[in-house]
């Protein structure tokens, strides 16, 4: 029970510090006063009694002290005089006050910015209940991607297995046709079965979620539930949603619920719009008809939450044991395990495309923040050398030099709150910046980018940190005086211009890490423009590229080709339309494009080779509309249609590797084992199909009108015009709604567009490491500006008598600029071969040159030392016009 009385105390010391200091007083009065009548009472007189009570007691003050330590309570008492004291000087010094909290601002707002969206997209848990205990299934397949689960195998698993508390099943977000109030538009749905909302532990804002009686065939409206952005965005946030009738791929649905703020599904970054119960599939999929039987329903992977006090290495092996029961022996033979992975975080699709490019950006922005405390240590030094007498006099009155080197790191400390303060206001613009940059690509992002609690952690810790790193060996430094000297001057002693000081020190490093920074920027920005200014093989001028699903709003078998073929002929017919065709998957989709297994008589494959080649299906004039030169053949035709023979087209590449030197035209293949030939027509040069930075692949064009309809669901057109395509999209949106107002449009831009957002990776990480990069040059240059003008402020009385003895104004500045480049040097000489080594750490992100591109070095080099120049040439030049006589007079 000590120490509870101890905490009671000094917490009594510290809410009623006006009483308790009035009761030591009292206390202290009634001692002496004791002591005063004892000596009264011996004979003494009573000056003479009151002065030997005095020394028996002691010192009054010294005694309270000694109080003060024993409650614990001084150290808070002396924390506030720093404080006080600390405000009060940096407000005395506003120039200083303002430029370090600047600096510091920028390296900690940097950081605060990329630690937002690295917590956001890598770190953050899903807004559920006990997030770590939610686990995600599914079922591999042999080629490293995954199949989809039966719902009988699903229900098999809900009733069996013994690891899980709950479970559900769920089919990711996928593009749906939505119509409110009469305009449709295509948005992300999600189908999942009743336990979804229940087992995650999410309830809805508004009105009710998806419950287990909602896993049955629907009579009349089914039910489905918003999330709470697009409840806002498309419906205005009004609280009468409840009960609104929408149309889902024409189908009625009647909105039952709407999800709460920051919960965008499991699948993290790509937010889930609508929610339909699982047994909607058919109408979420486009077949536009309800299923009367559970046979044919699936799920795509399945969650659950693990009992309390289960392994994932249970689950795993209970919940494998239990699918193989549902599988036949021959099936159970080839089937891999069962994934069974931590679902806290949700899917990784997003966050395994942003996870190298944030690690990153993440060094670089730290970079930056040492470079900033490098600054801020130089202007301390500056700052405490003109303080030297103050702390001399503060020693030489008995103050001790721990003491007085905590107060100097409060000060410190309060110059990074103030910067850290400052840095959340660059972090939210720098964020925002961020996110702009990433939801420009082919793939918005959604996801919770706010100043949480846990980011306020961050920024606070990260300002302590920082204020004891730049401040302690400055501070240390300032209070190893000289009272001998120092209590006579108010400066220090110069030393030698070739010193190396602690300034200097700083001052090359942070030229080092710059140069590592403005290395990797100038890598990245050169990959970035290497692969823009890439001949993909295709012509991307003056090209309009759309897609449509007409699928989903019930175009079946015949309808849709016939759809296809009319949407063609009237865009066709556009003004300053030149030629137009419409391809399975469009060029730059970033994945998607279909392998088929080939064979081809006098080929014979390389052991274990399968004669495997991606394909695509395309329109007639294909070719010609994207300007894809045709080596030899011909393109396809309107002709080739399902009447006609069966041809196709493949690129050189397939043509090297099938045929080598000899002629394919007229050469016929066979595809997937089927019956049927094609006639290859034509060769097409080579191109980029999927990204910018593929390397040549093999490729198998086929005419998309030769084939059944399914394969055609989903089809994008390439329209070529004579001006500017965005002046024709309007037309295409026109003619479009006359044939059929429920068919939406989507991915409307240039193929110039979706070259540039295909590389939005590369875009990313060019942008912000060329921001940050400069913004270390930035902060190199006002260091070496401010070490370059305390050295010239600090060898006024040198430089005056070299110019009392015939030196020229010219020489003092070379002699200023040669120290300056000389700590350039030394700073390029340290963090070249650094470069050199840490380029190679990102060499896979680099395209079109070397990790240690020479001609990247020498132009950062030759910047670096262009800046030093500048930055050294005002002081130099302000130390060529000093006065002789009057350097001569000054101490």
């Amino acid at each position: 029970m000590r120490w509870k009385e101890k905490l009671r105390l000094r917490w009594r010391s510290l809410v009623r510090r006006g009483r308790v200091e009035r009761e030591l007083d009292e206390e202290l009065r009634f001692h002496l006063d004791e002591q005063i009548a004892e000596n009264l009472a011996a004979g003494m007189s009573a000056e003479e009694a009151r002065y030997a009570a005095r020394r028996t007691v002691g010192g009054v003050e010294q005694i309270k002290e000694a109080c003060r330590d024993m409650r614990g309570v001084s150290v808070l008492r002396d924390l506030g005089q720093d404080v006080r004291y600390g405000l009060r000087m940096l407000a005395k010094n506003p120039g200083f006050t303002a430029a370090a909290v600047l600096t510091l601002a920028l390296g900690i707002g940097a950081n605060t910015a990329i630690f937002t969206i690295a917590d956001a997209v890598l770190l953050r848990l899903l807004p559920v209940k006990d997030p770590e205990r939610l686990v995600l299934i599914s079922r591999p397949d042999k080629h490293g991607g995954y199949n989809g689960i039966r719902y009988a195998a699903f229900e098999h698993l809900r009733d069996h297995n013994s690891v899980l508390s709950g479970i559900f099943g769920i089919i990711m977000p996928q593009t749906t046709a939505v119509t409110i109030d009469g305009q449709a538009e295509l948005v992300n749905a999600q189908i999942v079965s009743g336990s979804y909302y229940s087992t995650l532990g999410v309830s809805a804002m508004l009105g009710r979620t998806i419950t287990s009686q909602d896993d049955r065939m629907p009579e009349g409206s089914s039910v489905a539930v918003i999330s709470y952005g697009y409840w806002e965005r498309r419906l205005h946030g009004v609280s009468a949603v409840i009960g609104k009738k929408i149309a889902i791929n024409g189908f009625p649905f009647t909105i039952i619920g709407v999800t709460p703020p920051g919960f965008f599904g499991l699948m993290y970054g790509e937010a889930a719009h609508i929610t339909v119960p699982i047994s909607l599939q058919s109408v979420m999929t486009g077949r536009g008809y309800l299923q009367d039987t559970r046979k044919d329903w699936f799920v795509g992977s399945i969650g659950g939450r693990l009992k309390p006090g289960m392994s994932l290495e249970n689950a795993r092996a209970n919940l494998d044991l239990v699918f193989r029961q549902t599988l036949g022996p021959e099936q159970q033979k080839g089937e891999p395990q069962l994934s069974v992975v931590s679902g806290s975080r949700g899917f990784w699709l997003i966050r395994d495309r942003l996870a190298t490019p944030l690690v990153i950006l993440a060094a670089m922005v730290g970079l930056v923040l040492l470079i900033a405390c490098a600054n801020v240590a130089n202007l301390l030094m500056v700052r405490n050398a003109a303080r030297r007498k103050e702390i001399a006099m503060r020693l030489a009155l008995g103050v001790s030099r721990p003491r007085l080197i905590r107060q100097l790191l409060t000060e410190c400390v309060l110059l990074a709150v103030l910067g850290g303060a400052v840095g959340l206001l660059v972090a939210v613009w720098t964020g925002e910046l961020l996110v702009g940059l990433v939801s420009r690509g082919p793939f918005p992002i959604s996801f919770d980018f706010h100043l949480d609690a846990r980011v306020l952690g961050f920024t606070g810790g990260v300002s302590v940190l920082v204020g004891v790193l730049f401040g302690l060996v400055p501070v240390a430094r300032a209070t190893k005086v000289d009272l001998t000297i120092d209590l006579k001057a108010a400066g220090g002693r110069g030393g030698s211009p070739m010193g190396f000081d602690l300034g200097r020190i700083l001052i090359v490093a942070q030229v080092a890490v710059s140069l590592l920074m403005l290395v990797g920027a100038g890598l990245f920005v050169r990959t970035l423009r290497n692969l823009r200014e890439l001949d993909p093989g295709f012509d991307m001028e003056k090209v309009l590229v759309f897609s449509i699903e007409p699928t989903l709003v019930g175009y079946q078998d015949v309808q849709l080709r016939k759809l296809y073929e009319e949407i063609l002929e009237q865009v066709r017919g556009l003004p300053m339309v030149h030629t137009a065709s419409l391809s399975r998957l469009g060029e730059l989709t970033l994945g998607g494009l279909a392998t088929r297994t080939v064979s081809v008589p006098g080929y014979v494959p390389l052991p274990n080779e399968t004669p495997e080649i991606h394909a695509n299906f395309v329109g007639p004039n294909f070719f010609e509309t994207m300007g894809m030169a045709l080596t030899r053949g011909r393109d396809f035709l309107p002709q080739d249609n399902q009447d006609a023979p069966n041809v196709a087209v493949i690129n050189e590449t397939a043509a090297r590797r099938f045929f080598g030197s000899a002629s394919p035209i007229g050469r016929r293949i066979t595809i997937d084992d089927t019956p049927d030939e094609f006639e290859l027509v034509g060769i097409v040069r080579d191109a980029k199909y999927q990204s910018l930075r593929e390397n040549h692949i093999s490729m198998l064009f086929l005419p998309c009108f030769q084939f059944p309809p399914d394969h055609l669901q989903r089809m994008t057109y390439e329209v070529r015009t004579a001006g500017n395509p965005a002046s024709v999209v309007a037309a295409v949106r026109k003619q479009i709604q006359r044939i059929d107002p429920n068919i939406p449009l989507y991915n409307v831009r240039t193929l110039t567009e979706q070259a540039n957002q295909s590389l939005m990776p590369e875009r990313l990480v060019a942008t912000l490491a060329s921001l940050f990069g400069l913004l270390a040059l930035v902060l190199v240059c006002v260091g070496l500006y401010g070490i370059m003008a305390y050295r010239v402020g600090w060898r006024t009385q040198e430089i005056g008598v070299r110019m009392a003895l015939g030196a020229e104004r010219g020489n003092v500045i070379r002699m200023v600029l040669r120290e300056a480049l000389l700590l350039v040097s030394m700073g390029v000489a340290v963090g070249v071969p650094v470069a050199l080594a840490l380029a190679r750490l990102v060499a896979s992100l680099l395209y079109g040159l070397k990790a240690g591109d020479a001609g990247t070095i020498w132009a950062v080099v030759g910047l670096l030392v262009l800046v030093a120049a500048v930055a050294s040439y005002l002081p130099a030049r302000r130390a060529s016009r000093v006065d002789p006589m009057a350097a001569l007079r000054c101490e």
